[in-house]
């Protein structure tokens, strides 16, 4: 019964502190700017600093300026609290939380996950965007930055879940790298505000806006239809468009986890990156990314030649490759593209709209 009761506050709790705002699926205008959840991760103690902090669940309240969590107490300003227990949400006067040691505007959603605690920043999308797109390119060319900017804020709303998850995205490179307020540079925030809700559409519905480091001279296809291999000779002065490395054979076997002697790539997508490789001898086969991993490779748009002792790799671009070549846009921008055209390039057949 306990566990019943404890399972209904919970999902009233996650409710109640959710985004406001969902994405529709067509793109009609916002009222104001979406809240967005981002996992900050799971941890055994937790440390949260803060002007005038409001800990809040349910019925509940409480105020002070230090909160410190472990497995076994919760303290605030130094004393132990037990009228108030995760999930609860944690609330600054002036919109910046410090959590163990780095800031971060919004509020923060804690919850038990038993042996440690799930830590989610609720931030609204444009303050996300903040501590994003500092991390997610370095570049001072304008128009490249706000084709950067529109590309994560479009990947971002695209992937806001239903009410009752506990966090949208995550804060490491599987989705954005996110660093809040310590990440945040004045003219990058200046070209968020001047693109202001400004989002890539293809017929009618934000898009997910994939974009890799630099795509070697060609996009990659993605799954969807406005992500198409397209040719790119903006990102040729940029590093990694080219790179090679090399192995021992005994190593580069080793390595792909399979006791053979010879290997051929056998399947290659549209824009040349190695879909499949076969180990005959060991009756292996492996993918793409399989490979990449096994041999830390900077991406799968490779040949390989085999000079007996020795192993050769040759590839080209770093990252997956879909959509939006980072180094490109920076290449495009420098030669005076405007962040449109940069967008379209990369993505076919969008639009590119203000929806708040």
């Amino acid at each position: 019964m306990k566990k019943n009761l404890f399972c209904l506050v919970l999902i009233l709790f996650m409710v109640g502190c959710a985004p406001v705002y969902q994405i529709p699926t067509k793109t009609s205008k916002l009222k104001g700017i979406p809240t967005i959840k981002i996992s900050l991760g799971r941890l055994e103690k937790i440390e949260i600093k803060g002007n005038n902090i409001l800990i809040k669940n349910d019925n509940t309240t409480a105020k002070g300026n230090s909160l410190k969590i472990t497995t076994s107490s919760i303290q605030l300003d130094g004393k132990a609290v037990n009228k108030i227990q995760p999930p609860f949400e944690v609330i600054a006067d002036n919109d910046i939380l410090e959590f163990n040691g780095k800031k971060f505007r919004g509020s923060l959603l804690i919850y038990n996950k038993q042996s440690n605690f799930l830590v989610v920043n609720k931030v609204d999308m444009e303050n996300y965007l903040k501590g994003v797109v500092p991390c997610e390119l370095k570049t001072t060319e304008m128009e490249a930055l706000k084709a950067q900017i529109i590309a994560s804020r479009s990947f971002a709303l695209h992937l806001i879940k239903p009410e009752t998850e506990y966090y949208d995205l995550t804060s490491g490179v599987e989705a954005q790298v996110y660093k809040g307020v310590e990440a945040e540079v004045d003219f990058i925030d200046k070209a968020i505000e001047e693109t202001k809700g400004i989002v890539c559409t293809y017929n009618g519905q934000t898009i997910e806006t994939q974009y890799s480091s630099n795509c070697g001279g060609r996009t990659a296809n993605g799954k969807a239809l406005y992500l198409k291999s397209t040719p790119c000779q903006f990102c040729k002065s940029y590093p990694n468009y080219r790179w090679e490395c090399s192995f021992s054979r005994a190593s580069f076997f080793e390595k792909l986890g399979a006791a053979g002697n010879s290997f051929s790539i056998t399947k290659k997508d549209k824009s040349g990156r190695v879909i499949e490789l076969q180990i005959p001898d060991a009756d292996c086969t492996l993918k793409g990314e399989q490979i990449r991993a096994k041999l830390g490779l900077k991406s799968t748009f490779f040949e390989i030649k085999d000079n007996g002792d020795k192993i050769t790799i040759s590839g080209k671009g770093y990252g997956h490759g879909i959509g939006l070549c980072q180094y490109g846009a920076v290449g495009m921008s420098k030669q005076g593209f405007d962040y449109k055209s940069i967008l379209k390039h990369y993505y076919s057949g969008i639009k590119i709209e203000k929806i708040y």
